[in-house]
């Protein structure tokens, strides 16, 4: 029996009402809006201050190519930011943000995508970052909003994952979907598909 490499290695990867997803000038509460999944794990953002509102999580590097995958769905805030920092050496690899077919962003050290992810209006943005990355480098991934938000505007989190390589959203979804983890996603038997050798 031999285990995948595509293992998520973000805790608490779909529970953002989690510590692990530490949120600054956002409320965080529960949701009656579906999730992908068709249950109420969904999360409602809500700005509570006029400033640049974030929710982020830290990982170490474990490879010089990282896939990070946020699921998210639009609120009264339509134009929610996705970054992905090398905080080591205070670089921002990929920066974009979400505007539909208008979506864009600066992507010098990688690659980045907006898809739809399961169904009630639910979409996956895809970063991949190809160069700029050492092992041991700890990454900042941050998704809400860049520059100012309205107070009171908010949009919907279901979680994301962190992944060593380079993955498309579609092969994502074809390798199972945004495995769920708690507390360490190298020990969890749902971090990852298993498959005989």
């Amino acid at each position: 029996l031999v285990r995948r490499g595509m293992l998520n290695s973000l805790t608490y990867s779909l529970d953002v009402s989690n510590a692990a997803w530490p949120a600054t000038n956002w409320t965080n509460a529960a949701s009656d809006i579906l999730s992908p999944t068709g249950d109420s794990s969904g999360r409602k953002l809500t700005a509570t201050a006029v400033g640049a509102p974030l929710l982020r999580t830290d990982k170490v590097a474990t490879s010089t190519t990282q896939t990070f995958v946020f699921v998210f769905k639009d609120g009264t805030y339509t134009t929610p930011r996705f970054v992905f920092r090398n905080a080591t050496t205070a670089t921002i690899l990929v920066d974009v943000s979400y505007a539909g077919a208008n979506s864009s962003g600066s992507s010098a050290y990688g690659t980045y995508e907006f898809t739809d992810y399961g169904s009630n209006g639910w979409k996956i943005c895809r970063i991949t970052c190809t160069s700029g990355i050492t092992i041991g480098n700890s990454l900042g991934l941050y998704f809400g909003a860049g520059g100012t938000i309205t107070n009171g505007l908010y949009f919907y989190a279901w979680g994301g994952g962190l992944f060593d390589g380079a993955w498309t959203a579609a092969q994502i979804v074809a390798e199972g979907g945004i495995t769920s983890t708690t507390t360490t996603a190298a020990s969890n038997s749902s971090a990852g598909k298993y498959w005989w050798s």
